[in-house]
């Protein structure tokens, strides 16, 4: 893939306006529900299009990338693939990311949670350090330790299938079926 620049003409997915619409809080969710929004744990996205605009490659091959979770992707209710902006640093994600990925779907298969606990904070990480997110310590290059940490969620995730299927399916905006 090639370099990465945001989009001059705001062609990004607006997936405020697609979560929004439908439930975008999750009760109580591995990763420990804070409250967040999906929009806002999730921030700005990409279309397959304009990412594959901004890459030089065609939205097969953004779509091909997404499927084999060398990209986080999800789908929003309206079917749009999106790619959160997040995993990009330097115009690439980083290295590890399908490994990581691929972890945590062992367990879930609900790549909302997979961005929300990219997008959480490392748990372990000594307090004279500065606080940061998972995905960042990726893009720093410590895959072993997000690896580990991925591990251990996805164990924790296994033990609880009632509760993930249950916030799967409480997430009409991404075409679940809601509270009936």
């Amino acid at each position: 893939m090639t370099r990465l620049e945001r989009p001059r003409d705001g062609s990004e997915h607006d997936v405020h306006r697609q979560l929004d619409a439908g439930a975008t809080r999750t009760e109580s969710s591995p990763p420990a529900d804070d409250g967040d929004d999906w929009a806002d744990v999730v921030g700005p996205c990409f279309t397959a299009e304009s990412l594959a605009d901004l890459l030089g490659v065609t939205a097969m091959e953004v779509s091909d990338a997404a499927e084999h979770l060398n990209l986080l992707s999800f789908v929003t209710r309206d079917g749009v693939l999106v790619l959160p902006e997040f995993q990009f640093r330097e115009s690439t994600p980083p290295a590890g990311l399908r490994d990581v990925l691929s972890t945590l779907r062992m367990a879930a298969d609900a790549p909302l949670m997979w961005a929300q606990w990219l997008t959480g904070l490392e748990p372990d990480r000594p307090r004279y350090l500065r606080p940061r997110r998972r995905i960042d310590a990726l893009h720093d290059g410590d895959l072993e330790a997000v690896l580990f940490s991925a591990q251990h969620t996805a164990a924790a995730w296994s033990c609880q299938p009632e509760t993930i299927e249950r916030i799967l399916h409480r997430r009409p905006a991404l075409g679940g079926q809601g509270d009936a």
